[in-house]
């Protein structure tokens, strides 16, 4: 059986803050497979981060809650975020870990967007359409 990929997959990023101005960053994307760089501004890291990414994507989702917390006591603690992402009506959850917090960000939002992706390919999947084109289970 063959491996299944995501259709998004976090390569890289590089933020930059400075107090007084907006944040900015630049992120990479495999998007099916094709290298996307892009870069976008915003209110604070994680908005910079959000926007690039979202530009990356070609998406276009809303940020509606998030959860953040450290797991363990020292220099070497884990960043776990869980984000609540809105596209119309329909809601997901996305999930990212990483010693560094900005990149648990990235990993959870692109987490969020292949959550996106599955619930359309699982509709696909779920149905089958006769030769007289009607959809059947």
């Amino acid at each position: 059986m063959s491996e299944k990929h995501e259709k998004y997959e976090f390569i890289y990023m590089q933020q930059t803050s400075i107090t007084g101005q907006l944040s900015s960053a630049t992120v990479k994307l495999l998007v099916n497979g094709e290298k996307k760089t892009m870069a976008a501004t915003g209110d604070g890291a994680v908005d910079a981060i959000f926007n690039a990414l979202k530009k990356a994507a070609g998406v276009d989702y809303e940020m509606q809650a998030f959860a953040f917390e450290g797991i363990g006591t020292s220099s070497k603690a884990v960043a776990k975020v869980v984000v609540r992402l809105k596209n119309g009506h329909r809601i997901k959850h996305g999930q990212g870990e990483h010693l560094d917090t900005l990149h648990a960000w990235a990993f959870a939002f692109v987490d969020g967007f292949n959550q996106f992706e599955k619930q359309k390919t699982d509709a696909v999947d779920k149905y089958q359409i006769t030769e007289s084109g009607r959809a059947r289970v």
